[in-house]
C-alpha cells in the first residue's frame, strides 16, 4: 500500500514538473534580434565522437550562417573516433575553399579521454569573447550564430542556454 501511495506521488510530483517547465517555456518572450551592427566574436566548439552520420549535416549548417565569417570560428574536436568522422570534416573543408573559420583538433595519446576533455581542449584553442557549445548531432537554423550574438551584445550575459528543438521523423519520440 505504502509503494502504490509513493509511486503515485512520484508521478503526481513528475507531472507537475513538467507542466510547469512547459508553462514556463511558452511564457518565454521571443527574442527580437534588432541589433543593426554586430561584432561580437564567437567561438562554436563541438566534441565529437563517432558522428560520421551527423556531421556534414553540422557543418553545413554552421557554413551557410548570415554572421560574418570572420567573427566566427568553428573547432572540432575529435574525441579519438574510430568512424569516418575526421575524414568526413577534412572533405568537407577540402570542397568548401571558401570557409577558412573551421578548425579540426584531436585530443593527443597522453590528453585525458572523453567529451569533458575534448570540450576543454576546444575551449582552450578559441580565439571568440564568446564560446558557444553544441553537439555534432545537431544542425543551426540560418540565423542562429547572429541570433546569440545579438542577445549577448543586448544584455551581456554569462551564460546563454537554448533549447534544442527535435526534427520530427513520424516516430513516437519524434
Amino acid at each position: 500500500m505504502i509503494f502504490h501511495l509513493t509511486a503515485i506521488l512520484l508521478i503526481i510530483s513528475y507531472s507537475i514538473l513538467i507542466a510547469s517547465i512547459t508553462i514556463g517555456w511558452w511564457r518565454i518572450e521571443e527574442f527580437q534580434n534588432n541589433q543593426p551592427i554586430l561584432k561580437v566574436k564567437l567561438s562554436i566548439v563541438i566534441a565529437v565522437r563517432n558522428e560520421a552520420l551527423n556531421i556534414e549535416a553540422l557543418l553545413k549548417s554552421l557554413s551557410q550562417q548570415n554572421y560574418p565569417q570572420d567573427l566566427y570560428e568553428i573547432i572540432i574536436v575529435d574525441d579519438d573516433s574510430d568512424d569516418e568522422t575526421v575524414r568526413l570534416v577534412e572533405e568537407f573543408v577540402s570542397r568548401q575553399a571558401e570557409i577558412k573559420n573551421l578548425k579540426l583538433i584531436t585530443l593527443d595519446k597522453n590528453d585525458v579521454w572523453g567529451k569533458k576533455a575534448a570540450i576543454d581542449k576546444g575551449i582552450k584553442a578559441s580565439k571568440g569573447e564568446v564560446i558557444v557549445i553544441t553537439d555534432a548531432d545537431c544542425t543551426a537554423g540560418r540565423k542562429w550564430i547572429t541570433t546569440l550574438a545579438s542577445f549577448f551584445e543586448k544584455h551581456h550575459l554569462q551564460m546563454i542556454l537554448g533549447p534544442v528543438r527535435m526534427n520530427d521523423e513520424g516516430s513516437f519520440f519524434g
